[in-house]
């Protein structure tokens, strides 16, 4: 998943959430406050971060989050927050993870919910 914007009041901080908790650290974007001593591809000055199969690296503008080999433990809310100095702005997905449980539930016509999982 990506995060990011395409217009705003600069600077912009860009940041991840799980279940309302930041994960790894925040991207400022700011165009206009480039400099020759600062990089221009944010990858230098931001280095990936990953935390539990969890990694979130920066991609220009915007933050990309990726969970490799995802675990029920990755299932919850995942919030992109953008912010600058006229407010802050968010977009919020669910993941809903199924596995082995799940689908041995299912053949057994076992009732159950997402929330058991």
């Amino acid at each position: 998943m990506t995060c990011g914007v395409s217009e705003g009041t600069e600077p912009i901080r860009l940041k991840w959430l799980k279940n309302k908790e930041v994960l790894g650290d925040t991207l400022q974007v700011d165009k206009a406050g480039s400099s020759a001593t600062q990089p221009k591809d944010p990858r230098e000055r931001f280095p990936s971060v990953s935390t539990s199969g969890i990694s979130i690296t920066p991609y220009f503008e915007a933050l990309a989050l990726r969970i490799e080999h995802v675990k029920s433990q990755d299932a919850g809310n995942y919030t992109c927050l953008a912010q600058n100095s006229a407010g802050e702005f968010f977009s919020t997905a669910q993941l809903v993870v199924h596995g082995k449980l799940f689908d041995i539930l299912n053949r057994l016509h076992i009732p159950h919910t997402h929330t058991d999982i």
